[in-house]
């Protein structure tokens, strides 16, 4: 690292010296940088912004391959909601910052994270068991009809294009909820 990239601040708690360095756009692995970015409370919502949608990124990458795959041949279409369920979190969380005012607004996490968990909970309650009734009636239609038989990839199908349109309605309403406080409101 370059001298001009850091600074030596002494800390009265622990009479020690720490060494402050400028914020970096990110830190992929240099925990204790960020560490000490973090301790000294000069992260930016800008920063934090990447870390939350590389992070829910990640986590959906391994969510979605661990359903696909291996993948047997007759199942290809499943790749394809694996990669729009993906662009749904990242576009989804994009929308959720540019709502909070970008890099200008503030306190992007304690709004996303909050916000979105009273989201997710109204929604479990007032859709899931309703979509519950709907796909197990729909299921045991198919069943009574056409017994044994009976093709349910069409049945899967729905339920996967389902919690597509929950997750995109979730990140609206978190966005909206969220642009109902920023400090520049993006959606009047």
């Amino acid at each position: 690292m370059a001298e001009s990239e850091h600074a030596i601040i002494k800390d009265p708690m622990c009479n020690i010296d720490i060494i402050h360095h400028k914020e970096k756009d990110m830190y992929f692995w240099k925990i204790n940088d960020l560490k000490i970015i973090l301790a000294s409370d000069k992260l930016s919502q800008r920063t934090l912004f990447g870390y939350i949608l590389i992070t829910f990124l990640l986590y959906q990458i391994v969510v979605e391959s661990m359903l696909v795959w291996p993948a047997e041949q007759e199942e290809s279409g499943d790749i394809y909601v694996a990669i729009l369920n993906i662009m749904i979190v990242g576009f989804g969380i994009y929308f959720c910052y540019l709502s909070n005012g970008k890099g200008n607004g503030k306190y992007f996490a304690e709004r996303f994270f909050s916000l979105s968990f009273v989201v997710s909970i109204r929604l479990i309650v007032f859709t899931l068991p309703l979509a519950f009734m709907v796909f197990a009636g729909a299921g045991a239609y198919l069943g009574y009809q056409y017994g044994a038989d009976a093709d349910i990839s069409s049945l899967y199908t729905a339920i996967d294009y389902f919690f597509m349109g929950w997750m995109i309605f979730f990140y609206w309403r978190t966005g909206s909820h969220i642009n109902s406080i920023a400090d520049k409101p993006l959606l009047q």
